[in-house]
């Protein structure tokens, strides 16, 4: 049987979603759920892999081993291209923060993830960041909102107590 190749729209998904992904079983069988695998393509910029690290490191208390073994877990599992860094996404991130400067916010690792997603041609990105899913919105990427830990949590409890 041979791999299908996925035909339909690029998808990527922001810091936070891909902490909570790392952090909780449902928030990652939640995203899975809403990812149709044979029609879409799942691209992950390096540099939300890079802040996933840090901050799993420096509020979570994951050490590095850790924090590296989460993160390429969910990126197997989700099927994720990684897009790599490019010389471009640096002038595309200044270029990007100065037409936003008006977003409150807005800082320069959100410019280089959305630079990268447009270079890279991403049609939809899972986000809950304001600023961010601000500028991606004016810049022509479809935002989707993802429920957070306590919501899917709230929402299974719910689905049990009904039975």
């Amino acid at each position: 049987m041979g791999h299908t190749k996925p035909t339909g729209k690029r998808l990527s998904l922001d810091t936070q979603i891909l902490i909570d992904c790392v952090l909780s079983l449902p928030s990652l069988e939640a995203l899975i759920t809403t990812f149709d695998f044979k029609a879409h393509k799942m691209l992950i910029p390096i540099y939300v892999l890079n802040e996933t690290k840090r901050v799993l490191i420096t509020t979570y208390n994951f050490d590095n081993q850790r924090a590296k073994a989460g993160i390429d877990n969910v990126v197997k599992i989700l099927k994720a291209e990684v897009i790599r860094s490019d010389e471009n996404d640096k002038k595309g991130a200044k270029y990007l923060l100065e037409l936003h400067s008006d977003i409150e916010d807005f800082h320069e690792e959100d410019a280089l993830i959305i630079a990268c997603l447009k270079r890279s041609r991403v049609n939809i990105c899972y986000c809950r960041d304001k600023a961010a899913g601000g500028v991606m919105k004016k810049e022509g990427i479809d935002v989707r909102r993802f429920p957070t830990i306590d919501r899917i949590l709230d929402k299974k409890l719910q689905q049990l107590f009904r039975r």
